[in-house]
């Protein structure tokens, strides 16, 4: 029979009689529908129908995570502030009464610091008519610090110049000031240290200070002179000739140094020494005078007065 509700004419989904018995075609499947207007497919809408059935049950998991979460963070925190209750304040207080013995490193200060530089000596030296120079030796016996400091001679009462200087780790050399007018032979002549600074010397930049150190200031004296004043050649002066070599690798910069006259071993005088520059492996004629009376000097001694560990002291390597 014609089905004129059914616009291509199906009737096989459509119910029929029988013999008086309802006969019903196959169910729609979602599966097979068809979007006319490509808007969604079957997959999509599979999925939206399955969360539409499983909206309820979605949310109680939601809800259910949060709560478990809650009850976890919360018991963790219980079980925190129980331990700390029972057992952390015990600790804290046993800490506390420990600091109040704690260990006083300021008293183990003095073993760390450096030692004090030591004067081994002064004396004042006649360098011409009504002229003196001051010289103190001066140790620093410290291995591992470098230390710079301000000093200053006091000769009869009188304070002299404020000058700067610096002792190398282990050195031991003079400190001089020239030239002064102040004193006498029988002078009382004290030295005063101001301003004293240490720096320690790492043993990561410098493994052996000792070694170190005399690498860079190998220095040699030969062909040494001592010649007297000689009025009738006109040589008014005591004369001390000899020759300065630089055995190191390394060269300097102006290097300033002291002369020390020796007599016996024993220091007589002091005279000061700048050269313009000191190449490494080099020889360097030196011709020095003296004006002091009654000078007898029998060998010679370098004091140099260079800053090792100021990089700009050092001559660039030749190229």
């Amino acid at each position: 029979m014609l089905n004129i509700y059914n616009q291509n004419n199906h009737t096989d989904a459509e119910p029929t009689i029988n013999n008086g018995k309802k006969i019903t075609g196959k169910k729609p499947n979602y599966l097979s529908y068809v979007d006319a207007l490509n808007e969604f497919n079957n997959k999509q809408l599979k999925r939206g129908l399955w969360l539409v059935h499983n909206k309820v049950l979605l949310y109680r998991l939601l809800v259910g995570g949060l709560i478990g979460a809650v009850i976890i963070l919360w018991g963790f925190s219980l079980w925190r502030w129980g331990d700390y209750i029972i057992f952390g304040i015990t600790n804290d207080q046993s800490l506390y009464n420990s600091l109040r013995n704690f260990p006083n490193y300021t008293n183990f200060h003095p073993h760390f610091a450096p030692e004090p530089l030591t004067i081994l000596g002064t004396q004042l030296f006649q360098s011409g008519v009504d002229k003196y120079d001051a010289v103190a030796e001066v140790a620093n016996p410290n291995e591992r610090f470098f230390v710079e400091f301000d000093y200053i001679f006091v000769i009869n009462g009188g304070a002299g110049k404020r000058h700067h200087a610096f002792l190398l780790p282990g050195e031991t050399r003079p400190l001089a000031e020239f030239g002064t007018d102040q004193g006498s032979s029988s002078g009382n002549i004290v030295v005063t240290l101001e301003n004293v600074r240490w720096r320690r010397i790492s043993n990561k930049t410098v493994v052996n200070t000792k070694n170190w150190q005399e690498e860079r200031l190998n220095f040699e004296i030969k062909n040494f002179v001592f010649n007297p004043p000689n009025p009738a050649a006109g040589v008014g002066a005591y004369s001390i000739q000899f020759n300065l070599i630089n055995r190191s690798p390394y060269g300097y910069v102006e290097p300033e140094l002291y002369v020390g006259l020796l007599s016996g071993g024993e220091l007589v005088g002091v005279i000061p020494l700048r050269l313009r520059q000191l190449p490494a492996l080099s020889e360097y004629a030196v011709d020095l005078r003296s004006f002091a009376l009654n000078l007898n000097v029998s060998e010679i001694k370098i004091f140099p007065l260079i800053n090792l560990y100021n990089n700009r002291v050092y001559l660039p390597p030749p190229t």
